[in-house]
């Protein structure tokens, strides 16, 4: 079992390093930089996702991603 925690926190610790590694050298920009991306993680992936049908009528907010190819005819 102690194995398999080693093993969990490891693979964060590596996850750290590569986030780290795409911050800015100026400290505080990148403390700016991880408070933003606290609040993507905080409001967006871990925001309710129960189906819209399931809110009450709540108005939808969130973000809007389109997935589209700058290739002329390419399709994916």
């Amino acid at each position: 079992m102690a194995g398999a925690i080693m093993e969990s926190d490891n693979w964060r610790r590596r996850h750290a390093i590569q986030i780290v590694g795409a911050l800015p050298e100026d400290p505080g920009e990148a403390l700016i930089v991880l408070s933003l991306a606290r609040q993507l993680v905080e409001g967006f992936l871990c925001g309710d996702q129960r189906p819209a049908t399931e809110r009450d009528g709540e108005r939808l907010r969130g973000a809007v991603v389109s997935l589209s190819s700058a290739i002329k005819g390419a399709s994916f």
